[in-house]
């Protein structure tokens, strides 16, 4: 147990944006969208196993190790006999530390926030209809590439795009890509306007477009899964608030027993009689001795230098997280430093943005799912989560209950109408209440092929009038999916 955390806690952040598993079913046939006259755009999230070293030469290869449980299994196998040997738990720990950077190293940038190894990935600048073997006829069916396939089937190929990118680097940066594509778009179908799709992690990097570029070439923008409100566990763990809080560590491993009712009520058993109030005290101590040594060997230069992190850390967090990242090394990290002060000048001025953006027209809607427990190794893992990104930031300002509780009997919203009928969510404080929904036990991203979840995000595409969760009695503001992602209201 103490030797894995040394391993998570640098993997904890790449895997939150990880979409699950999906089949590679052949798509069906939709017909194109009545009256559509948009453009359609999709800017993907983090997807760390498309990057490769020496990409686009005999000698490419993946750029980050496999991740296996047999390959952790073994490095902590390795660390535990060499700390034996040695009679030493630090020797153990380096070992441990050492097979994480193997495993992650090619990510890691330098201290000025450029990539310390030049990596590669697949892009597709122009239309999809250009790349029909890879994104049409190949590939899955789920999330990113099952919303490319919906799309190119609703719409014509010619008129979708796909943005994909090196997502360690900077969103200041990385929008001027996004700005091409949509001027390609816009010039290739003679169209004033697009619509534009941002999954997980392309949630600010559309931030970033907007900021640098505006917002006149944008009619409609869904926050699908994204990151446009920051994360509570970037900051946490730029903070140095490594835990792993017992009620977590409990919901996050009865979730994975799930369907298997012997182990489930023996975790059940396990927590009530104290066992994870016990190994969260010893996980608690284990970090208290190892917290310098994981962030010197391993989480400083590997993750506090890729600046796309500092886009997700929460502005009442900056200083915190700056002066423990970099506290005295202000002149040997001032690059990546700088880049973390323009990026928190964007944020500081994102809410403001966004809703001047929506005044002049763009049609914001947001999606955000719940119900799922977050990683248990930061502080805030309490927090009901889709399984990787917390739904609170992730849905821009709504108050959440954690994960496994409700907000109260007695608990008043600020408007009844916002409340969500488990009495989980209150979407008052949402940046746009009106057109925010809340999937309950939803998938990270979701949107495969033929699914009513796939269906839900095109209609927020296609129906005449910008949408708001009165709009269609289908999609009130909070909703149930179900096994093949099905969509229906939720009822308390």
């Amino acid at each position: 147990m103490k030797k894995l955390l040394s391993i998570l806690l640098a993997l904890c952040l790449l895997a939150a944006f990880l979409p699950p598993a999906v089949s590679a079913e052949t798509a069906e046939q939709v017909p194109d969208a009545a009256g559509e006259t948009y453009p359609f755009i999709l800017i993907r999230g983090v997807d760390f196993g498309s990057l490769y070293t020496a990409y686009g030469t005999p000698a490419q290869a993946p750029a980050v190790g496999d991740i296996s449980a047999k390959g952790i299994a073994g490095a902590l196998l390795k660390a535990a006999g060499k700390g034996l040997l040695r009679g030493s738990l630090d020797a153990a720990v380096d070992e441990a530390l050492g097979y994480a950077q193997g495993l992650m190293g090619n990510l890691a940038c330098k201290p000025n926030g450029s990539p310390a190894v030049e990596l590669g990935l697949d892009r597709f600048p122009l239309s999809v209809s250009h790349y029909p073997e890879r994104l049409l006829a190949g590939g899955g069916t789920g999330a990113e590439e099952g919303i490319v396939k919906t799309a190119a089937q609703r719409y014509g190929a010619g008129r979708v795009y796909y943005l994909t990118y090196d997502w360690r680097l900077n969103p200041l940066d990385i929008c001027d890509d996004i700005d091409a594509i949509v001027d390609r778009a816009l010039a290739e179908n003679g169209a004033g306007k697009v619509n534009l799709v941002c999954a997980s992690m392309g949630g600010i990097e559309t931030v970033a477009y907007l900021s640098k570029y505006g917002y006149d070439k944008i009619n409609r923008c869904v926050f699908l899964s994204s990151t446009f409100g920051g994360l509570y566990i970037v900051s946490d763990l730029f903070c140095g608030r490594l835990a792993v809080p017992a009620d977590a560590l409990y919901h996050f491993t009865a979730d994975k027993a799930d369907g298997s009712p012997a182990l489930k009520l023996l975790l059940k058993i396990l927590y009530r009689t104290g066992a994870f109030d016990a190994v969260s005290a010893m996980a608690g101590r284990f970090l208290a001795r190892y917290r310098d040594k994981i962030y010197e060997n391993l989480l400083r230069d590997l993750l506090g230098t890729m600046p796309v992190w500092w886009a997700l850390v929460l502005p009442e967090d900056y200083e915190q997280a700056l002066g423990f990242m970099f506290g005295g090394r202000e002149e040997e990290y001032a690059g990546i430093i700088d880049i973390s002060r323009q990026l928190q000048a964007m944020v500081a001025n994102r809410d403001a943005l966004l809703r001047e953006a929506a005044s002049r027209g763009v049609a914001f809607t947001v999606v955000a799912n719940y119900n799922s427990p977050a990683m248990p190794l930061y502080e805030r893992a309490f927090a009901n989560s889709d399984g990787g990104l917390e739904t609170a930031p992730v849905s821009g300002g709504a108050r959440v209950a954690p994960f496994g509780q409700t907000l109260g009997e007695g608990y008043v919203p600020a408007d009844p109408a916002r409340l969500s009928p488990d009495r989980v969510i209150d979407a008052s404080g949402c940046l746009f209440p009106a057109s925010t929904w809340f999937v309950k036990d939803g998938d990270h991203v979701a949107c495969s092929v033929g699914s009513e979840y796939s269906d839900f995000l095109f209609w927020q595409l296609d129906c005449p009038a910008p949408p708001t969760v009165f709009t269609d009695a289908r999609y009130p503001q909070f909703l149930l999916s179900g096994s093949g992602q099905t969509i229906a209201p939720l009822i308390g």
